[in-house]
């Protein structure tokens, strides 16, 4: 079983900030915001995953194998990725907000 923290944000960043944010090597529980700039959404979600309740299947090169413990790992850690874009890609917030800031930028 797995469980994750995912975090995505819209942001106006300076290059400067930009350049420094992927330059820069995250720690664990480092705070992100001093490289966001101009926040207008952020969003917080938790997704979680088991390998027998996955939502997304593998597929083994070779079939007489037995499923291993790093097969079931990389299939949690998928699933939880997956999980996670699916959930930005339908936020309804997060592009209200790009809209919002879209429109307001041609004025």
């Amino acid at each position: 079983m797995g469980s994750a923290e995912f975090t995505y944000f819209l942001s106006k960043m300076t290059d400067n900030q930009r350049k420094k944010m992927f330059n820069s090597p995250m720690q664990s529980g480092c705070g992100i915001d001093l490289f966001l700039g101009e926040v207008f959404y952020k969003n917080k979600i938790k997704v979680t995953s088991e390998a027998a309740n996955a939502k997304i299947s593998i597929t083994l090169k070779d079939k007489n194998k037995p499923i291993t413990n790093d097969d079931r790992v990389a299939l949690v850690l998928n699933d939880m990725a997956s999980q996670a874009m699916t959930a930005l890609l339908t936020d309804g917030e997060l592009l209200k907000a790009l809209k919002a800031r879209m429109l307001s930028e041609k004025k």
